[in-house]
């Protein structure tokens, strides 16, 4: 009986172990890579920066700083920075290889690689859009990694109204998410496959703390694409 239960108590020790170290192996996949928790510094950037004895302006946006998603719960978005000086947004976008799976088995399969399955547009709420970004990629075990990088997104549009100035401020901006094969020749469906919602005006700013650190640091982030080469070469990629 006595080797009973110390058999007993050594498979609840076992069993125990397994559980704990698979958690420590959920939360190790699930964390943000390094290289995509760092901002991404574009050329335009980097000259900005060493043009400046102060650096540059760096906000980031609570409420957006932690992790929101799609409504689909699919796309995960993080990291929302806004590069003042260049009135460029920089946001890390991250999905799971079971919401690929998910995706692939709605729609046709498709050899994309798995980082680079979805295009995106940023849109404000006064009906800008803002189709032109750059972005670097990372894959990870159970995860797709995208750092976007748009430029010339203004927040306020000034005009004359009655002769008078006035000005127009963006209240929300969302990133559209489409399916790279959705968009042909240039032109995006009516509405997009998903979306989240990165910045309102009413959420809290604060100066990012890394920003000193990490622009220019080795200077132009290596890897950087644009996101038109996602939409130049779309046909005869479905299988």
């Amino acid at each position: 009986m006595r080797y009973f239960w110390k058999t007993i108590k050594y498979v609840l020790l076992g069993a125990l172990a397994i559980m704990l170290a698979a958690l420590v192996y959920v939360l190790w996949s699930s964390r943000d890579p390094s290289s995509m928790a760092r901002l991404a510094v574009t050329p335009e950037a980097l000259a900005a920066a060493e043009a400046s004895d102060d650096g540059l302006s760096v906000l980031s946006y609570k409420g957006f700083d932690d992790r929101t998603y799609s409504q689909d719960g699919g796309i995960g978005v993080s990291r929302v920075t806004r590069l003042v000086d260049l009135d460029q947004f920089q946001l890390l976008v991250r999905y799971n290889d079971s919401y690929l799976k998910t995706v692939e088995e709605t729609r046709a399969p498709v050899d994309y690689d798995p980082t680079e399955r979805f295009v995106f547009t940023l849109q404000d709420d006064l009906g800008h859009v803002y189709a032109d970004y750059r972005f670097v990629t990372e894959k990870t075990t159970r995860h797709s990694f995208v750092r976007l990088i748009f430029d010339g997104v203004e927040l306020a549009f000034q005009y004359e109204k009655d002769g008078k100035s006035a000005v127009d401020r963006v209240g929300e901006l969302r990133l559209n998410v489409y399916c790279r094969e959705d968009i042909k020749d240039g032109e995006y469906p009516a509405a997009p496959y998903c979306y989240v919602y990165v910045f309102g005006d009413k959420a809290a700013q604060y100066e990012y703390p890394g920003a000193a650190g990490e622009i220019p640091g080795d200077g132009v982030t290596p890897g950087l694409r644009s996101g038109a080469e996602l939409t130049d070469d779309r046909k005869d990629k479905a299988k």
